[in-house]
C-alpha cells in the first residue's frame, strides 16, 4: 500500500523534517527562492543566503493504515494551511504523533 501526496511551500527545516521520516520516501523536489532574502553590501559580498521554498512530491510506503495516517498528519501540519489552521502543535494530541514518529525512528529510545 503505497500513495503519492504533492505538498506546497515547505521550508528547508521543514523538508529535513521529512526526509528524516522513516516510511517516507521524496520523489520530487522543486525549489522556489524568496524574493528579497538573498542580500549583498555594496561591495558585492554576500550578506544573507538566498531562501527556498520547497514543492515536493513523496510516496507514503508505511506497514499499516495507522502509520499512513500519522505520516501524512505530520507532512500536512508542517504546510502552511495545516501549521496555521489545522494543528495545534502545542496540543497534546501533536505531540504524542511527534513522539510516536520519533520511537518509529528510534526503537532502542
Amino acid at each position: 500500500m503505497s500513495k503519492v501526496i504533492k505538498y506546497h511551500s515547505l521550508s528547508s527545516e521543514d523538508l529535513e523534517k521529512i526526509r528524516n521520516l522513516e516510511g517516507v520516501k521524496i520523489l520530487h523536489t522543486e525549489n522556489h527562492p524568496i524574493h528579497n532574502t538573498h542580500q549583498t553590501d555594496d561591495f558585492g559580498n554576500e550578506i544573507q543566503e538566498q531562501e527556498y521554498q520547497y514543492d515536493i512530491t513523496v510516496e507514503i510506503l508505511p506497514g499499516t493504515i495507522k502509520e499512513a495516517c500519522t505520516l501524512e498528519n505530520f507532512m500536512d501540519s508542517l504546510t502552511p494551511g495545516g501549521r496555521d489552521h489545522r494543528h495545534n502543535v502545542y496540543g497534546s494530541e501533536y505531540q504524542e504523533m511527534v513522539r510516536t514518529l520519533k520511537k518509529r525512528r528510534n526503537p532502542i529510545n
